[in-house]
């Protein structure tokens, strides 16, 4: 579960915070090394609002982490066998003109 406490580069890690954050870069034309750098990666997302002057606020932060905690982060469990499928071994040619 993350929080406010967590750092930029946790979200990171996360699937859908890392989909969140790439598409903030874009907009803002920055790259992901920035998010890579390890300093900007170690900031903790309660000092955000102090560090961007207002750009990113709480309400900001508490809806993304809303969105980042709202699926678990552990896989369904599934008991049952594994069935094989025909797809999965098959070879698939496009001829192209």
């Amino acid at each position: 579960m993350l929080s406010l406490n967590h750092r930029i580069k946790d979200i990171y890690k996360n699937p859908v915070g890392k989909d969140v954050i790439d598409k903030l870069l874009l907009q803002m034309g920055y790259s992901e090394v920035l998010i890579k750098n390890p300093i900007v990666g170690n900031i903790k997302l309660k000092a955000l609002p102090k560090l961007t002057k207002g750009f990113v606020d709480h309400d900001f932060l508490n809806v993304a982490l809303e969105l980042l905690n709202s699926e678990p982060d552990t896989p369904m469990k599934y008991g049952g066998p594994i069935k094989p499928a025909w797809w999965k071994e098959a070879v698939f040619y496009q001829i192209y003109p």
